[in-house]
């Protein structure tokens, strides 16, 4: 239903500064998410079906629809019953460090850009880190979505450290990319690293 392409990353929205930060909650350390669906500012169709809300999770994934989802990591392996997921920095359940923790800063955006029927809509995930306060990878990413094309965009403005160990958590190799349909398939997995040089656009098939 998409065919993936890469794109610059001069398309990249700052959503903290432009838009507005969206309060989240904290149950527990693995479990964080908006307190409440954002809603969308022109309906999007998604896998051509019509949405107006979207709730991301810190896990970092999130699914259209007006359910707060769970913010636990998962894995493409484990969401069989999640429906509507968009996964731009989805790290495996079964890594080590797959324990997302809320650090002083962490937050997420979201902004609108643009003037109708050409707008586009960014939610952010701002400085969320993977780990230990200790030894812990710092991670931007952002989901942009596209009124009347419906494309949808994954954009990745820090991804640190860049070397080291910890590294193999922030060139995207252990995390799950892509998208997941209404009845959790089909699946669009993206294959191979991630980078602030560029991002990666879906564009639906006609």
């Amino acid at each position: 239903p998409y065919t993936e392409t890469a794109v610059s990353a001069a398309g990249y929205i700052d959503a903290c500064a432009l838009g507005r930060v969206e309060p989240f909650e904290v149950t527990s350390v693995q479990n964080n998410r908006s307190r409440a669906p954002i809603p969308l500012p022109f309906s999007f169709r998604y896998y051509d079906v019509p949405q107006t809300f979207f709730a991301p999770a810190t896990g970092a994934w999130g699914t259209f629809g007006t359910a707060r989802p769970a913010g636990e990591p998962l894995s493409f392996e484990t969401i069989s019953s999640r429906q509507n997921l968009v996964a731009p920095y989805m790290l495996k359940v079964r890594d080590s460090m797959s324990v997302w923790l809320q650090m002083a800063g962490s937050r997420f955006c979201s902004a609108t850009v643009g003037a109708a029927p050409n707008r586009r809509f960014a939610v952010e995930w701002n400085d969320f880190t993977v780990g230990t306060a200790g030894s812990a990878v710092h991670l931007t990413f952002q989901v942009v979505m596209h009124e009347g094309s419906n494309v949808i965009e994954f954009f990745y403005r820090q991804l640190e450290p860049t070397a080291g160990e910890l590294s193999r958590y922030t060139d995207g190799t252990l995390a799950d990319i892509g998208l997941v349909g209404p009845t959790g398939q089909p699946r669009i997995v993206h294959r191979g690293p991630v980078s602030t040089l560029n991002g990666i656009r879906f564009t639906p098939r006609p």
